[in-house]
């Protein structure tokens, strides 16, 4: 199925599926207890997968919605944070409740599904889940973990559910997968550019972890070394937003270095436009030269928080 891959295709495409592995392993080794919640790190420099960003970091924990918890931690680095509740219904993860901090102080939050507590955010009485989402300003840096607490347990405590973590983590390491998979063949069709009438309805994604903030582009690409990619577009550079390019499973490369734009690092003129130039060689007084080497095809997605982001013009155009 995979023959036209070439060597580094098949070597990222390995790298995802070991980082898929290892993470739904650690999530079927997992014996932590509700009222003394382990957080797990999704993704590192080694682990990577589902559209991963450079600037995030993603921890999770298990709870009980009729315990009482903290979430506490530092600002420092970080442009945003998301914490984010889950519950099944139908089988599918669902938001039950979210919250997001762009204060830069340090900050403690409380969870509980008390309302009489004024909690930070409000648990739903089937919630499992927590995920709490790092977007940080400097990617080299690695926050350190925040802090979680059980500050009042219930009566009647629960115990461990082996079965369900078991379950989970093999529906986790398919839906992963697949749903990289998937997506790739649904916009691989139109090339190097925008498809304004794709509607993709994932059967894979009812085990994936939806979250309200961000907002979504994507395009496949297909670049020749005698071709380049043009997005020009305008943004908000006061804005969360991050250009990058993802390898054919949604993944930014192991084999390579990964090619993002930011606020950091995107030149604009004073007013907020911009042009991206996606090339396989590196192309000399290109302002914006994202260079992808040896892969060559993969996506170029979009990340921000403007929901109301326009999408951006999309051109190849032949080296000179």
């Amino acid at each position: 199925k995979n023959n036209n891959f070439n060597e580094t295709e098949k070597y990222e495409a390995e790298m995802v599926t070991k980082s898929i592995y290892s993470f739904s392993e650690e999530i079927l080794t997992d014996d932590s207890s509700l009222y003394e919640p382990k957080l797990i790190n999704w993704i590192d420099s080694e682990r990577k997968f589902a559209g991963n960003n450079p600037d995030t970091q993603y921890f999770s924990f298990f709870l009980d919605p009729k315990a009482d918890y903290t979430i506490s931690g530092s600002m420092n680095n970080i442009v945003f944070l998301e914490i984010t509740s889950y519950k099944k219904e139908n089988g599918i993860n669902r938001i039950s409740n979210s919250i997001t901090v762009t204060d830069k102080k340090d900050f403690s939050l409380k969870l509980s599904s008390d309302k009489k507590s004024i909690p930070d955010l409000e648990l739903g009485k089937d919630d499992y889940i927590v995920i709490i989402r790092y977007y940080r300003n400097d990617y080299t840096i690695d926050n350190e973990k925040p802090k979680v607490l059980c500050i009042k347990e219930p009566k009647n405590k629960k115990t461990v559910d082996k079965n369900f973590r078991g379950k989970m983590a093999v529906e986790l390491m398919e839906s992963l997968y697949r749903s990289s998979e998937f997506l790739t063949e649904q916009i691989k069709p139109v090339v190097n550019k925008y498809d304004d009438d794709l509607d993709i309805n994932n059967p894979f994604v009812s085990n994936l972890y939806p979250n309200k903030t961000v907002a979504y582009e994507g395009a496949f690409i297909d670049i020749t070394d005698d071709s380049y990619l043009s997005i020009s577009g305008k943004i908000d550079k006061n804005q969360y937003f991050i250009f990058l390019f993802y390898n054919q499973l949604w993944t930014t490369p192991f084999s390579e270095d990964v090619k993002f734009f930011n606020s950091n690092n995107l030149k604009t003129d004073k007013d907020g436009n911009y042009e991206i130039v996606v090339s396989t060689k590196p192309m000399n007084n290109v302002p914006n030269n994202m260079v992808i080497s040896k892969l060559k095809r993969g996506i170029f997605s979009i990340r921000t928080f403007d929901h109301d982001f326009e999408t951006p013009n999309i051109e190849i155009k032949r080296m000179k």
